[in-house]
C-alpha cells in the first residue's frame, strides 16, 4: 500500500474554485433536467467537447489539431437541430444545460492544471483530485442547500420514508444511484490522467 501524497501544498483557493465549478455545474444540470425533458438536457450537454476545446485555448493556450475542431461541427449541428425540433423547448432548460457545460468543462480544464506537478506541489492523481473537489464542493453547497430547500427536503424524505414499506430497498437504490454517479465522474477524471 502506497502512502498518501502530501496534498497539503495544493492551494485551498484553487481546490475551492474548481469545487465551486463542480458543484454549480451539478446544480445547473439538475435545474435543466427539472425544467424540460431529460433527453433535451442530454442533447445540449453533448456539446461539452466544444466547451473543452474553447476553454483549452483560452486558459491553457493549447491548440488542438484541425481534425479535432472539424469533429466538433457535427456536434454543434446536431445540438442545433435537436434544439430547434424540441417540442418542450425551454430557454431556462437550454441556458442551464449550457451553463452546466461551461462549469463542468472549467472544472476539467482547471483540474488538469492541478494534476500537473509543480515546484510547490507533487503530482496528484486524477482520482485524488476528484475526491478533493467532490468533498470541498459538498461542504461549499451544503449551507446553500439547507437554506434553500432544507425544510422541503426533510419533509419529502420523511414522506418517502413513511410511505415506503421496503425501506432497505429504497436505501439500496439511493446508495447504488449515488455510487454509480460518483464512479461515472471518477472514471472521467481517470481518463484525464492518461
Amino acid at each position: 500500500v502506497k502512502p498518501p501524497k502530501d496534498i497539503s501544498k495544493i492551494s485551498l483557493t484553487s481546490i475551492s474554485l474548481v469545487a465551486g465549478f463542480h458543484g454549480l455545474g451539478n446544480l445547473a444540470t439538475i435545474y435543466s433536467l427539472g425544467s424540460g425533458s431529460v433527453s433535451f438536457t442530454h442533447v445540449v450537454k453533448s456539446a461539452e467537447p466544444l466547451f473543452t476545446a474553447f476553454l483549452s485555448i483560452c486558459i491553457t493556450k493549447s491548440v488542438l489539431s484541425t481534425s479535432v475542431y472539424l469533429s466538433l461541427i457535427p456536434i454543434v449541428v446536431g445540438v442545433a437541430l435537436a434544439s430547434a425540433k424540441e417540442v418542450s423547448f425551454s430557454w431556462f432548460g437550454f441556458l442551464t444545460a449550457m451553463a452546466s457545460n461551461l462549469l463542468y468543462q472549467l472544472r476539467i480544464v482547471l483540474s488538469k492544471q492541478l494534476m500537473a506537478p509543480s515546484e510547490i506541489s507533487p503530482k496528484i492523481s486524477a482520482p485524488n483530485i476528484f475526491r478533493l473537489i467532490t468533498l470541498v464542493s459538498f461542504f461549499e453547497l451544503l449551507p446553500l442547500a439547507i437554506i434553500i430547500e432544507g425544510d422541503l427536503l426533510f419533509q419529502k424524505l420523511h414522506e418517502l420514508w413513511s410511505l415506503n414499506s421496503d425501506r432497505n430497498n429504497l436505501l439500496m437504490h439511493i446508495l447504488v444511484s449515488g455510487f454509480s454517479y460518483y464512479m461515472y465522474n471518477e472514471i472521467a477524471f481517470w481518463i484525464l490522467d492518461l
